[in-house]
Formats: C-alpha cells, structure tokens, sequence
C-alpha cells in the first residue's frame, strides 16, 4: 500500500509541477496586435428579465461596434427589455426554433454577427471591465480562451463552488497553454464564425441540449489556433451557486458532456481526479487498518499540501479569487468529496440539461 501511496502522489503532483505550474508562471500582460479585428458580441438569453440591465450597461461601454442580443423563447419580460436597446450598434433577434439547450439561439446569433470574430458571453455575467472585448481581442488567435470567476457570497456551498470552478478554469486554461484545449466556457470565449463553420461535422454532441461550448472547442481546437487571456481586465465574474442542489446540477450537465470529450482528454483529465481520490482513501484506510506508518502519512500529506499551496497561492492572486491559503486545506479534502460522490450521483440522478 506505501507503493500505491507514493505512485499515487507522484502522478498527481505531475499535474502541479509541469502543467499548473506553466499557468502560474505566465504573465496576463498583452501582447496587443498592431490592428485587432472587428469584433462580434453576442449573447443569448432565456428569462433574464433582472439581468438584462446590468449586462447591457457592461457591454455598451465595450470596444465593440456589434452587438447581437438572442431572446430564446423567454416567458417573462426579457424580449421587451431587450428591445429598448435596439440601436444601429445592439441587433435583438427572437429565436424561431424552440429546441431544447441553446444550440439553435447560439446558430442564429452567429449568424446574425456582422464580423467573423465573435466574442460570447451569458446574460448573467459582468465583464471585470470596460476593456474586456478589446483584452480578448488582442490575442490574435481565432480560438481565445478567457475565464470566467464566480462571484463571492457567503456558505460553505459557494465557497466549494468557486473553488471548484477556480480548478476547472486552472486545468482548461494550463492544458490549453501546453498545447492540449479541451474546452472552454461559453461565458468568455472568443471563436472566428469561418472556423466553427468549416468543422461543425467535427462537433459531437449535437443531440444533447447542454455543452456547446466544451464539445465545439475539444472538437475544433488546436495548439495553433488557440491561444488564452488571463489578464484581470479579460474576466468574466458569472453569478454564484449558493444551493447544494443547483451547484449538483451544474455539474452533472457538465460531467455528462465531458463523456464525448476525446479519448485522450479524458484519460488525462480522469488521472488527475482520480489520483485525487486514490490519494485519500490510501491515506484513510491506512490510517484505519495501521498499512501505512505514521511518518509516512504525514510526509506523505505535507509533501502535497506544501506543493499544492505553493502553485495555488500564485494562482489565486493572478486569478484574482476570494480564496484564503488556509481554506485549501478543507477545500482539497472537500474536492476528494466530490470526487468521489458525484459518479454514484450521476447513477441516480436524472440529468438535466435545461438552460434558464
């Protein structure tokens, strides 16, 4: 079991110390293009009648001549909002195609833009700044991954949350900086309509309702067309998850997606989580039978705790997370948690992949 232990930390430490750790040494600064692209935003919405304000006021001080606002079969009042900010800048088009997820809102979106480079975003995000558009835009790659934050609130749930979502931004953004993008989140991307189009029979998962996002960029993107924006200005603060039940769906409609990821994706991915969880219950179950000494658990535990908090703590600042160092103690073993549990809550939870 010392072996298992050992091997076990090695190759989750592999993870922080040559992939993670290119990420924390990277700097955010921009290396601006003499002349950046015109640039499409657009942005769909389905009952976001109380956020249609706060958006249209971050994207109206944009550094973007196009704006293109999809109402997707909302009940409430979005569309009528919406339509007080039609301009010859902001263009409002209501889906006509009641399809579940928002596949066909993102299509006609799309199609819509006046400019091939098409920035996205969700209608319950805020842009960190005035200068995100022209931030993502610098990077003259026709895939840009950017990051997108959860807003702090208080409990336990939120604080995971965050943390959870700090750790799927630090792996899509190291992997994709290394020279292997797996996904990306529709929250802040940027994808050249003429790429999308001349691979969109590359994209899988065009049956499901959720993961448009990940699946269009595992399908599409490579080290030469993607590159990513981590300067604070690029950042895309998404509403909070404060309930245990909305954070559990969330993540099912995620994890069921990644399923259609690459074959290698989801080897190297599945390693790192599940070196996670194979670490604490080698740790428990020697700790419960006596297999493991004593010094070697504590050195064990130490040696991952101290590499961990070594990269994370730089990490956090340069991502600009609420995230206390000594919250990572509780927060490692919580993500063992989760881990663990959320196969077995796939087996019997129904998935759900509605959009709101």
């Amino acid at each position: 079991m010392i072996e298992l232990l050992i091997v076990t930390l090695f190759v989750h430490l592999l993870y922080y110390l040559f992939l993670f750790e290119q990420l924390a040494k990277a700097t955010g600064d921009i290396e601006f293009v003499k002349e950046t692209k015109l640039i499409s935003i657009v942005v769909c919405f389905k009952n976001e009648e109380k956020n249609v304000d706060a958006i249209l006021k971050a994207l109206l001080l944009q550094k973007s001549d196009d704006i293109v606002l999809v109402d997707d079969f909302s009940i409430d009042q979005t569309f009528e909002k919406l339509s007080a900010y039609q301009s010859e800048r902001v263009q409002i088009i209501s889906t006509t195609i009641d399809l579940p997820g928002k596949k066909q809102a993102v299509n006609d979106g799309i199609a819509l833009a006046k400019h091939d480079r098409i920035l996205f975003t969700d209608a319950d995000c805020i842009p960190a700044s005035s200068d995100w558009s022209f931030m993502m835009n610098s990077t003259d790659k026709p895939i840009v991954l950017g990051y997108s934050p959860m807003k702090k609130t208080q409990g336990i749930v939120n604080l995971f949350a965050r943390f959870e979502t700090y750790m799927t931004g630090v792996q899509y953004l190291s992997y994709a900086k290394a020279g292997h993008p797996y996904m990306g989140v529709g929250r802040n991307m940027i994808i050249d309509r003429s790429l999308r189009a001349s691979n969109l029979d590359k994209i899988k998962g065009q049956d499901l309702a959720s993961g448009d996002d990940d699946l269009t960029i595992n399908a599409i993107a490579t080290v030469e067309n993607t590159g990513i924006c981590i300067h604070p200005d690029s950042f895309v603060f998404t509403d909070s998850l404060g309930t245990l039940n909305g954070f559990i769906t969330q993540k099912t409609r995620h994890i069921t997606t990644s399923v259609h990821y690459k074959l290698a994706h989801q080897i190297m991915l599945g390693a790192f989580s599940a070196s996670q969880v194979l670490f604490y219950l080698l740790l428990f179950l020697g700790a419960i039978f006596g297999t493991i000494p004593i010094h070697i658990y504590l050195i064990a535990y130490i040696v991952k705790q101290v590499v961990q908090m070594s990269i994370h703590s730089r990490l956090i600042k340069k991502m600009k997370e609420s995230i206390a160092i000594h919250q990572l103690l509780l927060l490692d073993l919580l993500l063992f948690l989760y881990y663990l549990v959320m196969p077995f809550i796939l087996l019997i939870r129904k998935n759900d992949n509605r959009w709101s």
